[in-house]
Parts: structure tokens; C-alpha cells; sequence
């Protein structure tokens, strides 16, 4: 006996005949509001519950190239873009074992059931030339009803080149940090043979290094930070501990040189459970600013206290931003430092209120200078601190 021919390892076979798809064609084109669709600035696709397109809009028709699209009516996605695997089962696009792992054909799954889904879709089409060209597509789908019709909008947008460069940006970075890493170890052990006349510059050299490892390091976790990446491990800390450190290590910043830092400790025994890295970048980017924003014979205090909602951790300068100035802050590149250097109290909105589950604000006045706080839970939600993606 034979084996039995299998019409799909994954999504329905079925399909509706041609004069379906025509109709519900023709359906679409008198509706009003469907010229919407051609002013939106991403491909779109009107599918029926076979999973078939029955409209598109005017960035569907460019990226085929056709001024009609009666050519490919009928047709499921990965059939009208040419996806390598679409043609692998006789029933087409969504059926081959390929396709369990196709995000694109997921989102339209879960639409075809009534819920709306965002996936990430990773596509090999056959080229123009002949070839076989690699996708990063990120797909939308959305259940619509029209007429007691059920259909699925699905958009689609390529965004190879944000995925190219995330990767660039990922082996730039550890590359560049095991490169400095490495530095920094040797510039140590050499300062031990060095004669004591030398050891002052080869500790200055020592010092620099770890400055730019820590640069990097900040520019790698906001940029993990905002593409929802960034890992978040909350253990309990004493506030008093974290203000500590925060003042110790930035008291001896190069920013630092000329202005005192002081840590503010009437704040007594406050535990709370958050991410200490996380924190540390917050509040040491706090000091930061407020070191740069203050002249030379400045004192700039870091502390924390006890409020309703948890813990405020405050760092103060007697600087007073302008009114201006003050309407820009946390914006991500406006800086008072110069044009795209605005990342300081960016990052601190964002690793505080998207990480963290807390709150920043600040307040400028004549009569009492600067100061910025942090406010967080003593224990966030569900005693977890991570993003939701």
C-alpha cells in the first residue's frame, strides 16, 4: 500500500475557487475608506481566511511591479514574493514543514483566529537575477470584518538593514570591549615593573582605559535597552550602599576634577529589590550631568529617602537650567553639550521607567539649583524588573 501524500504540515490546504477571490476583489474596490491603504507608507495586503490576497495597496503594486494586481489575486504571500519554500507542497504558501517556522504565516494564522499578532520573518525569495536574496521582514496582521466577511489586513515592512546593523553593532561591540578589556589588564601588569618615576602616567593611562570601557559598555546596554534586550537581574540592595558606591567611583571621574562629590546618608536602612547595574548606570549618568553642569568649586550631592511609593534617590548641583532647556530634557539627542549628545538623561528615563519600574523627574529653580530623582518600588510588580517585550 502507498504512502498517503500529505497536503500540509502546518497551515490549511484549502483555497477559495478564483470567482471567490474575484468577488471579494470587487467587494474591496467600492469601499470608501479602503484608499486609506495607499497612503500608508508600508506594504499591505487584504487576505481572506484562505490566506489568499484579495486587495493590496499602491506600495504592493510598486514592489511587484505591476500596475494591476489581477495577476497575483488568488495568490498566498509567499507565492506573490517569491519565498523558496512556498512552492515546495502542491497546496502552496503556509503548507510545507518549512513553514512551522515562518512568522509570517503565524501573524495570518492568528488573525484567521480573531487576534491581531507583530512576528519577525526571515524570508529566502528568488531574486531577480536569478539568485537567492535573503529578507528580514517584520509582519503585521490584524482580523477585519467587512460586510459579515472576516478578512486580515497584513502589512509588511523590510527591515534587513536594522537587522544588519544590530548585528554589526553586536560584534562591533565585543570585539571593541575584549580589545580594551585586554588593554586595560596589560597597561596593569606592566605598571607593576615599571619604575616608580613612570607608575603616575602609567596609571593615568590605567584610569583612562577603564573609562572607556565603561563608555562602551553604556552605549552598548542603552542601545540593548532600546531594542528590549537588555537582561535585567533584581537582587536586594541597601539604598545606602548604592548611594555609596554611586558618590565613590564618581568622585574620582575625570568630570569630577575641581567639584566635590557627596553622598547623602540620612536617608538610615532602606532595602529594596531592583537590577544594581541597572541602577548604577541610572544614577551615575545623574552625576555625570550634574558634574558637567556645575562650575569648578561646585558640590554635587547624591542620597535617597523613604517615600509613599517606595524610594527616591535625588542628585543635586545649585546650577539652574533655563526654561528652554528645561523643556527638552530627556529628549534623545538634545543635549546642552552640543548637537546629538543627548543620550545622558535619555538613558535614565529609559533604563529607570522601561526597565526598572520606576519614575524620573526633576526640578530647576533659582532658589534651590538642580535635582534630578529616581523613584522606584521597593519591590517592582510581581517582584520582576524586566521589560515586557
Amino acid at each position: 500500500m502507498g504512502e498517503t501524500v500529505r497536503e500540509t504540515y502546518f497551515a490549511p490546504a484549502e483555497r477559495d475557487e478564483p470567482a471567490i477571490v474575484l468577488g471579494q476583489h470587487e467587494r474591496f474596490k467600492t469601499l470608501g475608506s479602503v484608499v486609506v491603504l495607499d497612503a500608508l507608507p508600508v506594504t499591505v495586503m487584504v487576505l481572506n481566511p484562505c490566506r489568499q490576497l484579495v486587495y493590496g495597496n499602491s506600495m504592493l503594486r510598486e514592489a511587484l511591479g505591476l500596475e494591476s494586481l489581477q495577476s497575483v489575486l488568488g495568490q498566498r504571500p509567499g507565492e506573490i514574493f517569491g519565498c523558496i519554500h512556498a512552492r515546495k507542497m502542491k497546496a502552496g504558501c503556509g503548507t510545507s514543514e518549512f513553514c512551522r517556522e515562518c512568522g509570517a504565516v503565524r501573524a495570518i494564522l492568528s488573525a484567521v483566529g480573531g487576534k491581531a499578532s507583530v512576528q519577525e520573518c526571515r524570508m529566502l525569495h528568488n531574486a531577480p537575477d536569478g539568485g537567492v536574496e535573503g529578507l528580514d521582514l517584520r509582519v503585521t496582521s490584524t482580523p477585519f470584518n467587512y460586510l459579515g466577511e472576516d478578512f486580515v489586513i497584513f502589512s509588511l515592512q523590510d527591515v534587513s538593514h536594522e537587522q544588519r546593523r544590530r548585528a554589526l553593532e553586536r560584534v562591533f561591540f565585543h570585539d571593541v570591549l575584549n580589545l580594551a578589556g585586554a588593554l586595560s589588564g596589560l597597561t596593569d601588569h606592566l605598571t607593576e615593573s615599571l619604575p616608580e618615576d613612570a607608575r603616575p602616567s602609567a596609571s593615568m593611562l590605567s584610569e583612562g582605559l577603564d573609562r572607556l570601557l565603561d563608555e562602551i559598555s553604556s552605549q552598548k546596554d542603552l542601545l540593548a535597552a532600546e531594542s528590549h534586550e537588555l537582561a535585567c537581574h533584581p537582587s536586594w540592595l541597601s539604598a545606602l550602599d548604592v548611594t555609596r558606591a554611586v558618590a565613590r567611583i564618581h568622585a574620582g571621574h575625570p568630570v569630577a576634577r575641581g567639584r566635590e562629590v557627596v553622598a547623602n546618608e540620612d536617608g538610615g536602612e532602606i532595602a529594596l529589590l531592583t537590577d544594581p547595574a541597572i541602577l548604577g548606570r541610572a544614577l551615575g549618568n545623574m552625576v555625570k550631568n550634574a558634574l558637567e553642569a556645575s562650575p569648578e568649586g561646585s558640590v554635587v550631592s547624591i542620597g535617597y529617602m523613604l517615600d509613599p511609593m517606595g524610594v527616591r534617590f535625588f542628585v543635586h548641583n545649585p546650577g539652574v537650567m533655563p526654561r528652554r532647556i528645561q523643556l527638552k530634557v530627556f529628549s534623545r539627542s538634545f543635549s546642552t553639550k552640543g548637537e546629538g549628545r543627548g543620550l545622558g538623561t535619555y538613558s535614565i528615563k529609559l533604563l529607570t521607567e522601561r526597565y526598572l519600574k520606576g519614575e524620573v523627574g526633576f526640578s530647576s529653580t533659582e532658589e534651590d539649583g538642580t535635582t534630578f530623582y529616581i523613584l522606584l518600588p521597593l519591590e517592582p510588580p510581581n517582584a520582576a524588573c524586566a521589560s515586557e517585550k
